[in-house]
């Protein structure tokens, strides 16, 4: 499986490539910037770039059934189309649906969301992310969940370094919002107890407990994030958006302070996500 803490040291080498790469295109002259500072800069691009640093382990080690009913349909990316700023979110919420899939090695929906994510991309214009080369890559590597996943965080790497480097700084946090609600709203129901039996498609008591710890830890995140919303031109939907996030991780910080990572407690966190992700896909 995924080592992510090597691939996050991998993805800062390949970030400052590619910003070393730009020196002198189109006539430009070279930057001076040092070495030690092309690093932070590219540490500084992958920290806001949360699908590259979501924990996959949480799903991986839960043990939790497969199941797609959780995904967003890609039949309603037509709804989103007229809106950039939902385009950028959805975009994030199906780059997360497309790791779930390549997790559980579902490679045709897998596939269907790429394509979901291509056509999503070219629509707000960012360049050289989900492209034809992405997809024969992911061809010729059916079958090998590792390079499916590895390849698809790739693209998405470049297509928010790209929205970096072309400053479009909104429409790259607006993606990372998107992916990591998504990733909190399929950890949160898989942990959420069944209203006819009790249980969850988490079976283990402990593993559950494991997940929703996990769950709590992501308040970085979301604190960083609401933080660059914050930074955004305040749209309805922007402020609707940092203000939810602002909430959910006040509501996290107490759950971790406490150390209380109960069912009953965690019952609120869920309905937060809920809420949050209902509003970015409807």
């Amino acid at each position: 499986m995924l080592d992510v803490k090597h691939f996050s040291r991998s993805l800062i080498g390949v970030v400052c490539v590619a910003l070393l790469s730009q020196c002198g295109k189109q006539g430009t002259a070279p930057p001076v910037d040092s070495t030690e500072v092309l690093v932070t800069k590219g540490k500084e691009i992958v920290k806001h770039i949360s699908v590259q640093e979501l924990p996959l382990e949480l799903l991986t080690g839960s043990s939790a059934v497969y199941d797609e009913m959780l995904l967003l349909d890609p039949a309603l990316v037509d709804d989103y189309l007229p809106s950039p700023e939902k385009t950028a979110l959805n975009i994030g919420v199906y780059t997360t649906d497309g790791l779930y899939l390549a997790v559980y090695h579902q490679t045709p929906s897998y596939m269907q969301r790429s394509a979901t994510c291509q056509r999503m991309s070219d629509e707000i214009g960012i360049r050289d992310g989900f492209g034809a080369e992405t997809l024969q890559r992911l061809d010729a590597n059916l079958g090998n969940s590792d390079s499916v996943i590895s390849i698809f965080k790739e693209s998405v790497r470049r297509a928010q370094y790209v929205l970096e480097e072309d400053k479009q700084e909104d429409i790259a946090t607006l993606i990372a919002t998107g992916s990591l609600v998504e990733f909190l709203y399929i950890l949160c129901e898989i942990v959420k107890p069944d209203p006819a039996t009790g249980t969850s498609n988490v079976g283990a008591k402990d593993k559950r407990a494991t997940t929703i710890e996990g769950v709590v830890r992501q308040k970085e995140k979301v604190e960083s994030l609401a933080r660059r919303l914050s930074g955004m031109s305040h749209t309805e939907l922007v402020a609707w958006l940092r203000d939810n996030m602002i909430t959910l991780e006040q509501s996290l910080t107490t759950l971790e302070q406490n150390e209380d990572y109960t069912e009953a407690s965690f019952a609120e966190i869920i309905r937060q996500v809920e809420k949050i992700r209902g509003y970015i896909t409807r």
